[in-house]
């Protein structure tokens, strides 16, 4: 999983153990067009960075991606703006497609300057 998040252009923290890695996504981008049904929620958590991101993850590379400002005090919770975590709790498969989707979805933005082209296939 770590190597499908580097060639997706994300930076994992290496877990010793555990069912996630929480990655850096400051290559993800903030905005585009899942971003502003997250916005449309009036909610303070849903116009967080890392609530955006992972949106955007998951609608436009369908690879989902948890934020974890709920796990940080509110006076700390910025510190977890630019983190997602990704279950890697699943089948070899899953994990190869999901690789996949990053990697094209990195290419296609390095391509043409967005991650808007699905890479579903």
């Amino acid at each position: 999983l770590t190597a499908g998040l580097v060639a997706g252009g994300l930076r994992p923290i290496v877990p010793g153990g555990g069912y996630f890695v929480v990655c850096h996504t400051t290559s993800v981008p903030a905005g585009g067009p899942s971003a502003p049904d997250a916005l449309a929620d009036d909610t303070a958590f849903a116009r967080r960075r890392d609530y955006i991101a992972g949106t955007f993850l998951t609608a436009e590379v369908g690879v989902t991606g948890l934020p974890i400002g709920g796990f940080f005090s509110p006076e700390h919770r910025q510190l977890s703006d630019n983190l997602l975590r990704f279950a890697f709790c699943k089948t070899d498969p899953e994990i190869d497609e999901a690789a996949r989707r990053l990697a094209f979805a990195r290419h296609a933005a390095s391509e043409t300057g967005s991650t808007s082209s699905s890479p579903a296939g």
